[in-house]
């Protein structure tokens, strides 16, 4: 009787757990995330980087426009005059993918402007006074414009691009004339190209075909990059963008289309 019992215990205990579970997972799922990121925005002291939990509300004042990032990593661009709910937009709650939110909001609060948080304790988002957006700097030591076609030569790391695009080399600076080697590590095979003063971009060299892979760069006056092609047979819209560079490891354009959201 005591054994029987004692099964009888178990098994209760068995089962609690087990139900304590499921209503933890269910709780868990009910509670994902549904906080944004402002990764652009023409709104004053609402500036990149600004994380808005789920409970904030925005006010988009007509003329205005922000674009965000949904804990997914897909973005929304909306233009007012318009009033939005944070916690509308991620339908109920999404698991984030943590790594890519914590490089964006990282990168994202590294772009020109301040970040100064427009809502504070309070419920809402508004701008403090009216005025026109910053305008963000192109001076010479600014990032070169996002393309799916330029191949930064002034860092390593992998480039997304194209597949089957007319390529450009890139440089972080305009300045004078200089000469670029490109090897392919795969053949073996090496091509020049010069980058003419003033210019922040070089033809692709002619004769070494840009085909995904890694590449030795060599710039005069400049440390050895090395450089992986990521060939992309189907380009993302603009919402899917910051994930599928994020998924192939291509952090520098991420500044860089970062950077264009202003």
């Amino acid at each position: 009787m005591s054994k029987r019992t004692g099964c009888n215990e178990n098994q209760s205990r068995g089962l609690v757990r087990l139900l304590s579970l499921l209503m933890f997972t269910v709780w868990a799922v009910s509670h994902a995330t549904a906080d944004v990121i402002v990764i652009g925005s023409s709104v004053p002291g609402l500036n990149a980087g600004t994380v808005l939990t789920d409970e904030k509300t925005i006010q988009l004042p007509a003329g205005e426009r922000v674009r965000l990032m949904l804990p997914s990593g897909k973005t929304q661009s909306f233009s007012g005059p318009k009033q939005i709910r944070v916690s509308s937009l991620a339908g109920g709650g999404q698991k984030a993918d943590q790594g890519l939110w914590d490089d964006v909001k990282r990168l994202a609060s590294q772009q020109k402007k301040p970040i100064e948080s427009a809502v504070g304790a309070a419920r809402s988002v508004a701008p403090s006074k009216p005025g026109a957006r910053e305008s963000r700097g192109q001076g010479p030591t600014s990032h070169p414009a996002f393309s799916w076609r330029g191949v930064p030569v002034d860092a390593d790391g992998s480039v997304c691009v194209e597949k089957g695009a007319r390529l450009q080399l890139q440089r972080q600076r305009a300045g004078r004339t200089q000469v670029v080697s490109v090897a392919q590590m795969q053949s073996g095979k090496r091509a020049m190209a010069e980058f003419a003063t003033g210019a922040v971009a070089a033809p692709w060299p002619q004769g070494l075909q840009a085909e995904a892979g890694f590449y030795i760069v060599s710039l005069s006056g400049a440390p050895i990059r090395q450089i992986n092609l990521v060939s992309l047979p189907r380009l993302p819209s603009s919402d899917e963008t910051l994930r599928v560079l994020y998924a192939h490891g291509c952090r520098a354009q991420m500044a860089t289309w970062l950077s264009s959201q202003g």
